[in-house]
């Protein structure tokens, strides 16, 4: 074969291979990304939104003089108003009977606390309690049939680096599937061996807005690794999660006491 010949198809073989390259691999990039919205979007019904309303009445700060038409008197009416204000935030089921898992100031001085379920159900909270010391609520519902809870992760496995994943509930992106990234572990300081300590707070690069408190920091899995609580407010792309060992901790706690 002459030599013109073989050099021309050991071009073809060569561009033949890089092209598969490339289309194996952008194909195998495609897969995997769509496996991850598939395994994400399971979790969804287990994420909620929640209303937190609180509802008072105030004394007007100025006085009104108010002429009676009739009399011709003049009274001085100190007025009272209504002050509302309505707070919005996420949350987990934890508990197919009903019972969800949230921030704790997202739910503080509410009178009325409405849940909205993946399939958009609304539910008024029937009963509340807060973990002292910690930024955690577990809400109770009354739902027509079971819901389906969250799965946990086992958040002390957890390396700086690994990707999370959160579904929004904000305005901005509601419904939105986010990747992310975690770039810090928070450890309890008073142990002496710090790197074998439970996570106590989780670092992640997500930015936060108003309604993702409370949110699922969620693994490759689809599981619960945490509990959005904030965000920094001078550092973009910066969030905190409370561990899902620790909220898992909480609810099983919970359960024993209802159980005495």
């Amino acid at each position: 074969m002459p030599r013109s010949k073989i050099i021309t198809n050991t071009k073809k073989v060569f561009l033949s291979a890089v092209l598969c390259f490339f289309i194996c691999t952008s194909a195998t990039y495609a897969l995997g990304r769509d496996s991850i919205i598939q395994v994400i979007q399971t979790s969804m019904p287990s994420i909620v939104g929640i209303r937190a309303d609180n509802a008072k009445l105030t004394k007007s700060p100025k006085p009104v003089a108010v002429k009676d038409p009739k009399t011709g008197r003049i009274a001085i009416a100190r007025g009272v108003r209504a002050s509302t204000y309505s707070r919005e935030g996420s949350g987990v089921i934890v508990d197919k009977s009903g019972l969800i898992s949230t921030n704790a100031h997202t739910i503080s001085g509410a009178d009325r606390i409405i849940v909205t379920l993946h399939n958009k159900k609304e539910y008024e909270v029937k009963s509340a309690s807060v973990v002292p010391g910690e930024d955690v609520a577990f809400l109770y519902i009354n739902p027509s049939s079971d819901l389906t809870p969250i799965v946990f992760s086992n958040s002390d496995e957890i390396k700086i680096g690994d990707k999370a994943y959160t579904v929004g509930s904000s305005e901005f992106l509601e419904g939105t599937i986010s990747a992310g990234r975690v770039t810090g572990l928070g450890r309890n300081k008073q142990l002496k061996n710090k790197t074998m300590a439970p996570v106590a707070i989780i670092q992640t690069s997500f930015n936060v807005y108003k309604g993702d408190s409370g949110g699922p920091l969620l693994d490759y899995q689809g599981k619960l690794l945490g509990l959005i609580v904030a965000g920094k407010t001078k550092t973009s792309h910066a969030s905190f999660a409370i561990p899902s060992n620790k909220i898992k901790l909480y609810y099983d706690n919970l359960i024993k006491d209802k159980s005495k």
